[in-house]
């Protein structure tokens, strides 16, 4: 089904997913099993002209915004992809219900990925298995429409 909304340009079309090996807490890290500790997100809202930048993490859900081309962009865009591995992955639409407030849950719902990724690891696997693309410069249109990779 279609959504209006992605359609007028006033969400998303795509995520730039990005995947960290270490997280907020050293400790946190050990527990987490898998190579990715760390898991979250930004999108361009062509309408507005917006990047939305989202992050749940130890302090809460985090959700900043940004004017493209902007000196905010480029301080958000650094610290969200500093030492992560990017893909690129289409929003899909998918209503689900999964326990927690934690990255890998709450990204997997902002995305519409499919399964109920507990772990960041496991979430980077299904965005990759989904149709995501790791970001280089072939990625890189689809992921900053005004030409800004």
């Amino acid at each position: 089904m279609d959504d209006p909304l992605l359609n007028l340009g006033a969400q998303p079309k795509h995520w730039n997913v990005c995947f960290s090996e270490t997280g907020l807490a050293p400790w946190l890290d050990r527990l987490i099993p898998g190579k990715f500790k760390h898991v979250r997100a930004f999108g361009f809202v062509p309408l507005e002209g917006l990047w939305i930048f989202v992050d749940c993490n130890l302090m809460g859900l985090q959700v900043k915004a940004a004017r493209d081309k902007s000196p905010a962009f480029d301080i958000l865009a650094r610290a969200w992809t500093a030492d992560s591995e990017v893909v690129l992955v289409p929003h899909r639409e998918r209503r689900r219900w999964l326990p927690g407030f934690y990255c890998a849950g709450t990204i997997g719902r902002l995305i519409g990925a499919p399964g109920g990724a507990l772990l960041p690891s496991t979430l980077h696997r299904q965005c990759l298995e989904s149709g995501g693309r790791p970001f280089d410069e072939n990625t890189a249109a689809a992921s900053c429409p005004t030409g800004r990779a």
